[in-house]
């Protein structure tokens, strides 16, 4: 249910792929952080691409300040 209405009465189901799910307790999987960042990714992203994400939820100074980079596991 999303409110009192059925989901699947509202939602036309080829739109669906559009749809992400965003867990409330965040996790990683073993792996480079690249890995992590481009997990069910459609396409490869470049670096620039990667470090953009990263500078965009306030990570990015993070990983460099302990001396990570994108294939740091």
């Amino acid at each position: 249910l999303v409110g009192a209405i059925g989901f699947a009465d509202k939602i036309n189901f080829a739109k669906t792929s559009l749809l992400g799910v965003v867990p409330q307790d965040g996790f990683l999987i073993s792996g480079s952080i690249r890995e992590n960042l481009c997990l069910g990714a459609s396409r490869e992203y470049t670096d620039n691409e990667l470090r953009e994400v990263l500078g965009r939820v306030k990570l990015e100074d993070l990983l460099l300040s302990q001396g990570l980079n994108l294939d740091s596991e």
